[in-house]
């Protein structure tokens, strides 16, 4: 197995680069074979989102999901989509008491957040259970990190070949030419999975987090192109992809608290407001969901920080949620969201200006 290690020990590498030329790297990415390469992807994000569609049903009023059509989608396929994802992640989707279940247990019936409410449902078009936690978001964006990102590390444990980068590309959710938009409007190949929310966070101006991935995985194409003797440029464009990918998760992470905060600051609150409010809530516990239990030597946020963000959202692993707080009783949940913000920035060292940043979708505000 080979670990690729985070900048500051990938220093160590530079000897190893002495007699040779310095890799040329291009300025587009190379798709000669990239269709070719990336079926198996191709399918297990029609899987994925096949399975998301089940789940929303849920979202009509009187619309009952069953447990076992979830479960079947889950596992159909070779490899399945729960095959894909961390062990850990799949456990909490599908046991008769994990998260599909209480989905399907809750649909069907209409929510009312509070402390004494027993039973979950829809609410102003979304569908929560009890605790008030919407568990299609859940699924949704912690995938993208446990079964997405998490198939990423599969590929690189013995070194990368031109296939496997094609293939990352696919799990990210890009293209070859990189669009930076997820607006289809716009494109024939707009950006899904991670890379529709790397779009959102970069302001198109070739300096922010799509460019710097998109270069990082063009500059690993060249490396592995180049051959053996770049092992060590494989190796840091290996590592920037992985450090980038989890700053993107964490930076959409900041926009998800901040739509939330957005909406519970208001002084008239609708009760169609507070149910997006909730929905924004559970798109922040996804993303950050998702990387519990992914190796360590693989991303920055250790198991016990993802646990103290979840632990700050009421949502702690093990523990019972009380996700329905944060809109019954505003005051005090703001200061727990605000924390979350703070421990990302400093993990990450963003500058106040890249979370200002954060606050906004790039794609929408410059209709691209």
């Amino acid at each position: 197995m080979r670990f690729f290690l985070f900048p500051i020990t990938l220093l160590l590498l530079s000897a190893c680069s002495k007699a040779k030329s310095p890799l040329i790297v291009p300025g587009e990415y190379d798709s000669t074979t990239f269709i070719n390469n990336v079926a198996n992807q191709e399918v297990l994000r029609l899987q994925y989102n096949t399975l998301l569609a089940e789940a929303r049903k849920g979202r009509i009023s009187g619309q009952v999901v069953q447990y076992n059509q979830l479960s079947t989608l889950l596992n159909t396929g070779e490899p399945s989509l729960k095959m894909c994802s961390t062990p850990y992640f799949a456990t909490q989707m599908d046991t008769t008491a994990g998260w599909l279940a209480d989905l399907a247990q809750s649909s069907g019936q209409t929510y009312i957040p509070g402390l004494s409410s027993t039973q979950g449902g829809v609410y102003h078009g979304y569908l929560f259970n009890e605790k008030g936690l919407e568990l299609e978001q859940l699924i949704e964006k912690g995938l993208l990190n446990a079964a997405f990102y998490y198939q990423v590390t599969q590929l690189i444990q013995d070194g990368v070949t031109l296939e496997e980068v094609d293939q990352m590309v696919a799990l990210f959710g890009a293209n070859p030419t990189f669009p930076n938009t997820s607006n289809a409007a716009k494109t024939s190949t707009p950006d899904l999975l991670m890379a529709r929310y790397a779009a959102q966070r970069d302001k198109n101006d070739a300096a922010g987090l799509y460019s710097a991935i998109k270069e990082a995985f063009i500059r690993l194409q060249a490396a592995v192109q180049a051959g053996d003797k770049y092992q060590p440029e494989q190796d840091k464009a290996v590592a920037d992809i992985l450090v980038l990918w989890e700053k993107i998760s964490f930076a959409s992470t900041i926009y998800f608290c901040e739509r939330f905060r957005a909406i519970m600051s208001k002084n008239n609150i609708e009760e169609t407001e507070r149910a997006q409010a909730l929905h924004h809530y559970a798109e922040a516990v996804g993303m950050i969901y998702g990387w519990r239990t992914i190796a360590k030597d693989y991303k920055m946020m250790s198991d016990p920080e993802i646990d103290v963000l979840l632990s700050r959202l009421r949502v702690a692993p093990g523990m019972s949620a009380q996700s329905y707080l944060f809109i019954i009783d505003p005051y005090n949940a703001f200061p727990n969201i605000f924390q979350v913000e703070q421990n990302i920035q400093v993990k990450y060292q963003f500058t106040q200006a890249e979370m200002e940043d954060f606050k906004k979708d790039w794609v929408l505000e410059q209709g691209r």
